[in-house]
């Protein structure tokens, strides 16, 4: 009577365990459009706070370009353009590498948590 209670105990457990990492799952889901929103209201605080900076910066890069451009037109207007281009698209690479490289970086909300868990669930199992 005692190892059949237990087993009882252990397939409570298992169960109870399982319910929990469901119930988990769910309130991550949850908390992970809480974050979201979260994430989107700092990201525009960001931009509006770095909008008016970045349109003059990518003004005045702009601008150089043109004069160097205008600088070069009698002489090598096309290796002027294909410059200015080329560092443009440069520019544009790194900056996009560098936004996909921090995009890429954050570990899943509770990722050590929620594999414990797992674990436990299958610890639970196996001893049924």
């Amino acid at each position: 009577m005692s190892s059949r209670l237990v087993a009882l105990t252990a397939r409570r457990a298992a169960l109870q365990a399982e319910c929990a990492l469901q119930r988990d799952d769910a309130a991550l889901a949850y908390g992970d459009i809480e974050q979201g929103v979260a994430k989107v209201d700092r990201v525009v605080t960001a931009v509006r706070r770095l909008a008016p900076v970045l349109l003059v910066g990518g003004a005045v890069a702009l601008l150089a370009g043109v004069t160097l451009i205008v600088y070069f037109w009698d002489t090598h207007r096309l290796g002027a353009s294909v410059g200015v281009t080329l560092v443009f698209l440069l520019v544009a690479a790194v900056a996009g590498w560098i936004a996909r490289e921090r995009l890429h970086e954050k570990p899943r909300v509770l990722d050590a948590t929620r594999t414990e868990l797992t674990r436990d669930v299958t610890v639970l199992r196996s001893e049924r």
